[in-house]
């Protein structure tokens, strides 16, 4: 018997079908991971007659960072002696944790934001905690098998991510602008390093990295040596204006992205002078020419990219001045709701669409047809989720098409009982093409 949808284009099956099996069937698929290492154990906000917490700036004396000596640096300062607070302050955290583009997205800040509106607080503090520096990051996962190998992504697919990254680090400074906000970096690696570098107060736990954006400059654009180099420029100008909010220099970013380029610092005073070579008097961060810049927490420190190590928030607000302090809000919570509900949809979507690929005949076109119907559903609501499937090669316009497809063939069928003719148009799966990311 014919299959169902023989007739539906290659390309189409190409990026539906096999698309949806990129990490080798829909049975064992699973949804990305977003539990990083376990940070360091978190003590409660410090109550008024809480100790005093345990860590202090490494030299001995007031913290110093590369975004206050910046001019063009954004925001003010959460420093105690710059608010001129008369009250331990309200901080606000808000979390940024699991992948990039997924966890970290602008729909789940949104609602995070009006939050912390209403809450006022004195300071915010974002919390990173994000490792996605392989090629297994959030908008490289779902990619062809054959452009995964050669460390390859088209430049409108790699534009699109970084565009996202930049769109959300500029809305939450210019949403925020005149609340001292403050970084504090658990973990950092791949993508998350530049948001953890857009704001030039930061801090960083004891065993947190910051780095890993040698996925960028392993990924190559297509064409011939002047279209390979209008990609490469054009990919590290928009890296380098995400760092630029936090008032990073360009030698810190190129060295960050690309791997042929050197990096070392040395100072004037205080004030740390990034130069792009391994000729600074004292502390050269990347002398070679195959590999990117990574920082430590204590090169980060020492290098002035941090203001000081932290073991936990109250080190953070300690090292910032303030003895005790109040959290206010519900970011976290609000964060981790949001994330879990559409999560929750991947395991059943995941399910959804085995059954959409299971034999069937005639007589299950309609529930097929819910099926996608309920996909459509959760998409609008999830938005999370809807880039996720993207990934695999599944979208609402491709849903749309095959909805369309099921339509035809519905009424195609009935229009056969009707003559009598007998036919029942078949049955079988859905396609049979190899799509983005799929086993070869």
């Amino acid at each position: 018997m014919k299959p169902l949808f023989d007739n539906i284009a290659p390309v189409l099956r190409a990026s539906f079908v096999v698309g949806l099996l990129s990490q080798g069937n829909l049975a064992s698929a699973e949804p990305p991971d977003s539990s990083p290492a376990a940070p360091p154990a978190e003590p409660p906000a410090s109550a008024p007659d809480s100790a005093a917490p345990k860590a202090a700036p490494s030299n001995g004396s007031s913290p110093f960072s590369l975004g206050r000596g910046v001019a063009s640096q954004r925001g003010r300062s959460p420093y105690s002696s710059a608010t001129n607070l008369d009250h331990p302050p309200s901080v606000y955290i808000v979390p940024m944790e699991g992948e990039m583009g997924l966890d970290i997205s602008k729909e789940v800040y949104e609602k995070v934001l009006v939050d912390l509106k209403a809450a006022k607080p004195d300071i915010v503090i974002f919390r990173m905690r994000s490792s996605d520096g392989t090629l297994k990051s959030g908008w490289l996962d779902g990619k062809r098998e054959e452009d995964r190998k050669k460390g390859r992504l088209s430049p409108g697919q790699l534009a699109s991510g970084l565009q996202d990254y930049a769109d959300l680090a500029g809305d939450l400074h210019r949403r925020l602008e005149g609340i001292p906000c403050v970084m504090y970096v658990e973990d950092a690696v791949g993508a998350a390093s530049m948001l953890a570098l857009a704001w030039p107060c930061m801090f960083v736990a004891p065993q947190g990295r910051i780095g890993g954006l040698e996925i960028m400059g392993a990924i190559q654009g297509a064409g011939d040596e002047q279209v390979h180099a209008k990609f490469e420029a054009a990919k590290v100008s928009m890296v380098l204006g995400i760092l630029e909010l936090g008032g990073r220099p360009a030698a810190l970013g190129e060295s960050l992205v690309l791997p042929d380029r050197k990096l070392s610092v040395q100072f004037e005073g205080r004030t740390p002078k990034w130069r792009p070579d391994a000729e600074g008097r004292w502390i050269i961060v990347d002398s070679s020419d195959k590999l990117t810049a990574q920082f430590d927490a204590s090169l980060a420190e020492d290098t002035g990219l941090a203001d000081g190590i932290a073991e936990g928030l109250d080190d953070v607000v300690a090292l910032l001045g303030y003895p005790q302090w109040q959290k206010v809000g519900n970011g976290e919570k609000i964060f981790q709701d949001y994330n879990a509900a559409w999560r929750a949809k991947w395991n059943e979507s995941m399910e959804m669409m085995e059954k959409f690929q299971e034999e069937a005949g005639p007589e299950d076109l309609a529930a097929r047809k819910q099926i996608l119907e309920k996909m459509l559903q959760y998409f609008k609501r999830y938005p999370s989720l809807a880039k996720f499937w993207k990934m695999r090669g599944l979208d609402e316009k491709e849903i749309k098409v095959l909805l369309e497809e099921l339509d035809r063939r519905m009424r195609s069928i009935r229009q056969e009982r009707q003559q009598g003719s007998g036919s029942s148009g078949g049955s079988g799966k859905m396609g049979s093409g190899r799509g983005p990311g799929a086993p070869r």
